[in-house]
């Protein structure tokens, strides 16, 4: 059985693959202890994959935003500052119901989890990176363009983890949960402190980097042949999504705690506040700053970066809470555990433009902003979504391994 947070095809959680092997022992998270046992409360959480769901569907709604090609919109400055960091947030939060206990403090229990997140994160890197280099061949070979001109820069993103187009998040998921095994057993001093380094990070990683990468050290770099220098962008990487995972761990536990001791009445309006709370906090600061995650690209207002993607990720949890209580999460669940196929393919996989084509080629380029446009749009959305159901199902089905899951876990 997958534990807490497992994905079934992905594996974005934290836990163990048995469920079990990584449960914290000596702390039980308030959600947990209203729950009789303990397999009853290691099931997977709809309303969890409810949010990746809607950052799924955000990120591939602002690549198709960017498709279209008449700049940016009201929508767009809503939900830049935050779909990308939903996934990290909530991948704190998994942590703090699924972690490993204080004594497997070894460097032993350090391998078997690096090992486990290598197959879980890198295997498919590895997969959808070959994948998306033999589509950018194919198509180089069509138009007539020369196939090193594709495979130069797509075999140095990566050996360097730089990752192509989207792939940039799982090499940068990977390393900051390597990270985060350690942060997490420390004392909360010292995670405060890493939060800290966190936001310096993002304050001052693209403008050093940038620095460095026009400065004479850059071009004696030891390691010319592997381009040292782009492995700075992922550590950085690394080191915001470790911020962001860490208010998942410890902030939306902290609201729960307080919830859990109020009456389902009381419970309920507290609900509903923290939805125009966080509905609030993301309008306001909306199209203040717009972020760029592959590039480290915060503008100068990266502490807004993690105000308001907590507040979204609170937002969209309590929001699908609320609506679990009336009907069911499934259908929306399933795009959630599946997010790690759809973030690889959509855009590398040639959807975005192959629909945002058809669509032009039936009834014309949008004209200009408006009501068609934003209809164009879910038309675009729906199409692709649709098309990634087949996609998703074919691979947890048959090719199983590309997903780092064992062959006995094929069916979807």
């Amino acid at each position: 059985m997958a534990g807490v947070g497992c994905e079934s095809g992905n594996g974005w959680g934290l836990c163990g693959e048995d469920g079990v092997s990584d449960w914290r022992t000596d702390s039980i998270h308030p959600r947990i202890m209203k729950t009789e046992e303990v397999s009853v409360a290691m099931k997977r959480f709809n309303d969890i994959d409810a949010v990746k769901a809607i950052g799924i569907c955000l990120i591939v709604l602002s690549h198709i935003f960017g498709a279209m090609g008449l700049g940016e919109n009201a929508v767009w400055r809503w939900l830049a500052p935050f779909m990308v960091g939903l996934f990290f947030v909530m991948s704190g939060y998994l942590s703090a119901l699924a972690a490993t206990a204080k004594e497997q403090r070894t460097f032993a229990a350090f391998r078997t989890f690096a090992a486990k997140k290598a197959k879980r994160l890198l295997v498919p890197y590895a997969f959808f990176s070959a994948a998306a280099l033999g589509i950018k061949l194919v198509v180089a070979h069509m138009i007539g363009g020369t196939l090193r001109e594709q495979a130069e820069p797509a075999i140095r993103e990566f050996v360097t983890f730089l990752g192509t187009g989207t792939l940039w998040f799982l090499p940068a998921l990977f390393f900051a949960e390597l990270l985060f095994f350690w942060v997490t057993r420390w004392p909360r001093w010292g995670r405060a402190l890493m939060l800290l380094v966190s936001i310096v990070a993002a304050y001052v990683a693209l403008p050093l980097l940038t620095m460095l990468h026009y400065s004479e050290l850059y071009e004696i770099s030891v390691f010319p042949w592997i381009w040292g220098y782009d492995y700075l962008y992922v550590m950085a990487r690394s080191l915001v999504a470790v911020g962001l995972m860490l208010l998942g761990s410890d902030v939306i536990p902290w609201i729960e705690q307080y919830r859990l001791k109020r009456k389902r009445e009381q419970s309920q309006r507290a609900g509903f506040a923290v939805v125009l709370i966080g509905v609030a906090v993301t309008v306001l600061i909306s199209g203040v700053f717009f972020p760029d995650f592959r590039s480290l690209n915060f503008d100068h207002h990266p502490i807004l970066l993690y105000i308001d993607t907590l507040a979204a990720a609170i937002l969209f949890l309590e929001l699908f809470r609320l609506l679990e209580r009336r009907i069911s999460l499934e259908p929306i669940a399933w795009i959630g555990r599946n997010s790690l196929i759809i973030m690889c393919t959509h855009n590398e996989w040639l959807l975005v433009p192959v629909f945002r084509l058809g669509l032009a080629g039936v009834w014309g380029m949008c004209p200009a902003i408006g009501v068609r446009y934003y209809l164009e749009c879910g038309v675009i959305l729906a199409l692709i979504l649709m098309t990634e159901c087949g996609i998703c199902r074919f691979l947890n089905r048959y090719l199983p391994w590309a997903l780092g899951k064992s062959t006995d876990r094929t069916k979807s």
